[in-house]
């Protein structure tokens, strides 16, 4: 839960904070690949946690946050507990794969491309 939390500071900060623009010289590919796994990373965490906490709702277990118990969503279904637990599973191999990936473009960007996109990347601001 606090996962989720996290997550929507981090939207909050994105939306409040826009990436500063890509480099003119970045290819179409690059750049429509970064915004594809950008979207995915946010799918991710914020599909990641809901999806743990129905999987505990199905397992008939109360979800507390901060000593506040969760509403219930979902009654006990052992079915759909398990279903949802390997789906909260494959999703977190998911996330370690993005994440991989957003690391590797990163680098690549900074070791072979020799852009300015790492710089960007720990930038608040906009530069516009």
């Amino acid at each position: 839960q606090l996962f989720l939390v996290a997550s929507l500071v981090r939207l909050f900060v994105r939306l409040r904070f826009p990436p500063t623009p890509v480099a003119g010289t970045t290819p179409w590919w690059m750049a429509l690949g970064a915004q594809g796994v950008h979207g995915l990373l946010y799918c991710v965490m914020f599909a990641q946690p809901v999806i743990g906490i129905l999987s505990m709702q199905a397992g008939d277990k109360e979800v507390e946050f901060f000593n506040w118990v969760l509403p219930r969503l979902l009654g006990a279904d052992p079915v759909l507990h398990f279903a949802l637990k390997d789906a909260h599973k494959a999703i977190a191999t998911a996330f370690y794969v993005l994440i991989a990936m957003h690391i590797g473009g990163a680098l690549m960007h900074h070791l072979v491309v020799k852009d300015d996109t790492l710089r960007r990347m720990f930038s608040l601001r906009s530069k516009t």
